[in-house]
């Protein structure tokens, strides 16, 4: 990468959430919104040091401990992932080891509520413009593997639905909610896919082992999904039986499984946002220590892309730039761009 823009965040740097932010009081004369990228911060497991960074794409201006300064108040053990409402209204921050959803006010990040009664919570979603329900994936594979419905509104869970191990990301299509099963401290393979409309998992598609995030192509029924691989560990953990990665194509009109791209090797990282697609659906990028591409079109892997130690991705879908998060054991992490 022949420049590099970074910006320190507080701890592990894992997603971005990309908006439009506008200001308390907007100039008249100019009326441009300015542009925010949400970071989540994972913090150190039992060190409630989980934190958003906020910054602003135009200014380049960095809030760190963004919700601590705003709130007067720690976010709290291993912040997740982070989801944005309809419009942008409303954040929703799963903090996974506190066993909760932040909810915040995008306008003055002021703390509005809480959502509970969650024991492993990953990625949640709203339904498009239904901004009375929040969907969240909750379960470390061997129990409680949920989908949760929680009312916005009154900020309870009113539903659940049994879904595979270990439920990560999730993403609605039409009428549909795509479910990856991870297997988190088990073994899984599948997706889970769930009719919103009478909240039932209609179908189960086996793709390879562990899936753990994915995206939309350039075409109307292309999904794809990044499956990291399988280890086994022996009486000694040691490793066997390893698996590798895989790049799975689903048609997710169809419910069915239409191309399996061997990487041949399992990834190295440890993070869950280990894939971003261009603004285009063409390309997909992945983390394996550095960040390699794949050529959707010419079917061609590109290792070691951009050289690093990363631990996060995403591509910001105004410019296409990519955002890549370095791990950091100790102190702050770092943000590339």
């Amino acid at each position: 990468m022949k420049k590099n823009t970074s910006i320190l965040a507080f701890a592990l740097t894992i997603s971005i959430s990309f908006i439009s932010c506008e200001k308390e009081k907007p100039d008249p004369e100019t009326k441009q919104a300015e542009k925010c990228a949400y970071i989540v911060n994972e913090g150190g497991y039992n060190t409630n040091t989980g934190e958003i960074t906020q910054y602003n794409k135009l200014t380049k201006e960095t809030k760190n401990d963004y919700f601590n300064i705003v709130n007067s108040k720690t976010l709290g053990d291993i912040a997740q992932s982070m989801h944005l409402s309809y419009k942008n209204e409303l954040g929703f921050i799963v903090v996974n080891n506190s066993q909760k959803i932040e909810i915040v006010n995008l306008k003055d990040f002021k703390s509005v509520g809480k959502i509970t009664g969650l024991s492993y919570p990953r990625y949640c979603i709203t339904a498009d413009n239904d901004t009375t329900r929040l969907f969240i994936t909750n379960g470390n594979g061997i129990t409680n593997n949920y989908v949760y419905i929680a009312d916005i509104k009154s900020k309870t869970l009113t539903d659940s639905i049994k879904v595979g191990k270990g439920p990560e990301r999730l993403m609605k299509l039409n009428d549909k909610l795509f479910v990856l099963n991870s297997g988190a401290y088990e073994k899984d393979s599948t997706i889970s896919i769930i009719n919103i409309n009478n909240k039932t998992v209609d179908t189960t598609i086996t793709v390879k082992d562990r899936p753990i995030d994915m995206g939309k192509g350039s075409a109307w029924s292309d999904l794809w999904v990044f499956c990291k691989g399988n280890t086994d560990y022996d009486s000694n953990n040691k490793p066997i039986n390893k698996t590798n990665s895989f790049l799975v194509l689903v048609d997710h009109l169809e419910d069915s499984v239409i191309k399996k791209v061997d990487l041949g090797f399992q990834i190295d990282c440890n993070g869950s946002n280990v894939m971003a697609m261009n603004i285009y659906g063409q390309i997909i990028y992945f983390i394996n220590n550095g960040i390699c591409k794949y050529d959707i079109l010419a079917d061609k892997i590109e290792t070691n892309f951009i050289e690093g130690n990363f631990y996060g991705i995403d591509v910001d879908p105004e410019t296409g730039y990519i955002w890549a998060s370095e791990p950091a054991s100790v102190g702050n992490g770092k943000m590339h761009i």
